[in-house]
């Protein structure tokens, strides 16, 4: 979903090395279901890799969409 936020324009990027980390780590972001349980494994699931950029980037969006709104006032 983070790479459709970023594709479709909805999140911004600076120009940073930060960025440039984050834009590897999504590269490398795998999610497997296991097969006993169907219980999903996601993250750089490969030794030495790192996903912290986006995991912090995923909460980060996760409760900006599920923020409380104050509710619409409609004028007729």
């Amino acid at each position: 979903m983070l790479i459709l936020l970023l594709q479709t324009g909805r999140i911004h990027l600076p120009k940073t090395a930060d960025s440039k980390a984050l834009e590897q780590e999504l590269l490398n972001y795998e999610l497997k279901m296991k097969t006993a349980g169907g219980t999903p494994e996601m993250g750089a699931l490969r030794t030495g890799l790192h996903d912290d950029l986006v995991t912090a980037l995923g909460l980060g969006v996760y409760f900006w969409e599920k923020r409380r709104r104050p509710p619409r006032v409609i004028w007729f």
